[in-house]
């Protein structure tokens, strides 16, 4: 069996080992299971960019790297380092699962459509909270520099 690793960083997240510690975990599951890593793309900085824009040319590479046949898996750390949105993380699976591919994420089970659905719910509500939690920081900051605590 055939797999390619696919590997995303955050622009946010300060490691720069993030990456190479995702395709070493990738790398060991395929390993463990028997796969040949045959190649793999990874899209560093690459935040919350959706599929259409620059920033996700190892992903778009990807995609077009499995329509020419002979991989029977993608394999990603975790679900959300495919997409980050919901939509775009389903339209990914289902192009790679069309293209005779099974996406596999090592820190979950295989990836199938309810699990993504449930990761998805879970990471749009995490951002959510956070951005909640920054803005009332952030306001909690500046009332602050303005002497008024009621805020």
């Amino acid at each position: 069996m055939n797999a390619f690793i696919y590997a995303r960083a955050s622009s946010g997240l300060p490691s720069a080992r993030t990456i190479v510690d995702q395709i070493a975990s990738c790398r060991g599951h395929c390993e463990r299971n028997g796969w040949a890593v045959v190649g793999g793309f990874d899209d560093k900085r690459s935040g919350n960019k959706k599929l259409e824009q620059k920033e996700s040319l190892g992903l778009r590479a990807l995609l077009g790297r499995i329509e020419e046949g002979g991989i029977d898996y993608v394999v990603i750390e975790s679900m959300d380092r495919i997409a980050r949105d919901p939509g775009d993380a389903s339209a990914i699976q289902k192009h790679i699962e069309r293209a005779g591919a099974r996406l596999i994420g090592v820190s979950e089970s295989e990836g199938t459509d309810i699990a993504a659905a449930i990761l998805a719910l879970f990471d749009t509500a995490f951002r959510d909270d956070q951005i909640a939690r920054i803005k009332r920081g952030t306001c909690a900051a500046v009332a602050a520099r303005r002497g008024d605590a009621s805020r």
